[in-house]
């Protein structure tokens, strides 16, 4: 597997369970932790594939990113219908509004309603994790590396 799915993979199986505790408690601070997840998988990718240029690694990290980007996008939404839920059980009003929760329909558009928000929020992270990965794959690549001897 390449450094760039393996980066990601480890980095977003961590933050997906920090992505979701985050935002089942704060919702809108899951895409800033998404970013910090891209820029670290965008440093491991630089450091277990060793790019030959600035470029090069700024594609494999933003690659790192975006893999673990996605995983906290996942995290996003587990984090958001964990708040809801809680909300439910608690029966606390939901911006000022009580929500009645035998009426089906009302309860669709509750979930429904959240799932949507989480998955704006995580898209957004999502973006930002890549876009992160991309900007420390750029400057933790060397400006002149000296290419592997060819056979």
């Amino acid at each position: 597997m390449q450094g760039r799915y393996r980066a990601g993979l480890i980095v977003g199986a961590v933050g997906l369970f920090v992505v979701a505790i985050i935002s089942a408690l704060l919702g809108f601070c899951g895409p800033v932790v998404s970013l910090i997840l891209g820029a670290i998988a965008g440093f491991l990718t630089i450091r277990m594939e060793n790019p030959t240029n600035q470029g090069e690694g700024a594609k494999a990290a933003a690659i790192g990113g975006a893999t673990a980007g996605a995983l906290g996008l996942i995290g996003q939404m587990i984090g958001g219908i964990a708040a809801l839920l809680f909300f439910q059980q608690t029966g606390t009003s939901v911006f000022g509004q009580n929500i009645d929760y035998s009426d089906s329909a009302q309860m669709v558009g509750f979930f429904a309603g959240g799932l949507g928000v989480g998955f704006c929020f995580g898209l957004a992270g999502a973006a930002l994790a890549a876009g992160a990965g991309a900007a420390v794959g750029y400057f933790a690549t060397p400006k002149s590396s000296v290419p592997p001897p060819q056979m």
